[in-house]
């Protein structure tokens, strides 16, 4: 974990930075996104013993467990806290608006990492070893 106060992560070649959870905001945070992706990952750690192959085929039921309008509060309270390669603030409504608009590919992605990358150091060891290959 980096105690500098920012992290960052990369998506198809862009680097995003985002402003760290401190640990009291990481338990409500975390507790959040493990209540909502918990039930998808635990399926998919169990699909995982029969390879590749079982977890695809687990993927689409695990998403069905996946509460969307959740998902999208995560996402929007996750991507408020990072800055664009311009070091623009997506919590400005202007910034995230234009900067989805001319990088739409990048929307759900970036969103979806910014969840993960947020809580993953606060997180057992063990769900690093899902090596789910979106998140690494």
């Amino acid at each position: 974990m980096n105690h500098t106060g920012l992290g960052s992560f990369f998506l198809d070649g862009v680097i995003y930075r985002f402003e760290a959870l401190n640990p009291l905001e990481a338990v409500r945070f975390g507790n959040r996104v493990f209540k909502v992706f918990g039930p998808a990952l635990l399926s998919l750690a169990a699909a995982k013993k029969d390879g590749a192959e079982g977890v695809l085929a687990a993927l689409a039921p695990a998403l069905s467990e996946v509460d969307d309008d959740k998902v999208s509060l995560l996402i929007e309270e996750a991507l408020r806290r990072c800055y664009t390669p311009r070091n623009e603030a997506l919590r400005d409504e202007v910034v995230f608006n234009r900067w989805f608009m001319e990088h739409p590919d990048q929307l759900y992605g970036a969103g979806l990492l910014a969840v993960w990358h947020l809580v993953k150091g606060f997180f057992p060891k063990t769900l690093a070893t899902l090596k789910i290959p979106f998140l690494t």
